[in-house]
């Protein structure tokens, strides 16, 4: 009987652990689609689809973390305001980020060459491109942002997460998490959580403050997760 306890505790693990690939394949997914999607203006049905997202967030009452604070905050300050209202704000915002209209007053914008400091920018727009050469990974032709450009770069870890799940009972697994180490180390965890900051500081709604919260809290998770998937291997 022990033997069945034992067994059953351990199944229960690896699907704890494989929907826990699924999940982070999602989240990379949403933060990604965030960076790489304008927000039209006008318009309602962003920031009612995000008024949605955040409202299941904020009801999680175990999360105490500063991201759910803000974003609770964000939510709270927009019960008072029409749809149309938060998507412009929302989507002003974005711009101010993202596009570096001005970075003397604004974050740099979220390009790795623009924060990894080498000879020359092609030079990691190079290295991007040979990785997801040999990963496999296209990007979009709709999409039309550097490789660099942290909605690609997420949207390629979205992937990669997709793939360790789907191939977890296969040969390949071993190569994707040695994939996800490799991009993780020399990519991600080397200038996104600085941007991050960087929104925090110059950010003008809780919105995009609490999600660059959520998003460095994110990018360390990943490392005691891709530790702990490289101890089972």
């Amino acid at each position: 009987m022990e033997e069945n306890r034992m067994q059953n505790s351990k199944n229960h693990e690896e699907l704890l652990w494989i929907e826990q690939m699924s999940n982070r394949s999602k989240i990379y997914s949403f933060f990604a689609q965030i960076f790489m999607e304008p927000i039209p203006v006008p318009g309602e049905k962003y920031a009612n689809t995000m008024l949605n997202n955040v409202s299941i967030l904020v009801n999680c009452s175990e999360n105490k973390t500063e991201g759910f604070r803000l974003l609770k905050t964000f939510y709270d300050s927009c019960l008072l305001l029409t749809a149309q209202a938060i998507q412009e704000k929302i989507a002003v915002d974005r711009t101010f980020l993202c596009r570096g209209i001005n970075q003397a007053v604004g974050p740099v914008p979220p390009y790795e060459s623009l924060y990894i400091k080498e000879q020359h920018d092609s030079n990691t727009i190079i290295k991007l491109l040979r990785f997801y050469q040999q990963s496999g990974f296209a990007i979009s032709k709709n999409i039309h942002e550097r490789p660099d450009y942290i909605g690609v770069e997420l949207s390629f870890m979205s992937e990669l997460c997709q793939r360790e799940f789907n191939q977890i009972k296969e040969p390949q697994y071993i190569e994707i998490i040695k994939q996800k180490q490799n991009f993780y180390q020399n990519h991600l965890s080397k200038w996104i959580p600085d941007f991050c900051l960087q929104v925090v500081e110059y950010a003008k709604t809780d919105f995009f403050k609490g999600l660059a919260y959520f998003l460095i809290d994110f990018i360390k998770e990943e490392k005691k997760y891709l530790n702990k998937a490289l101890n089972q291997l």
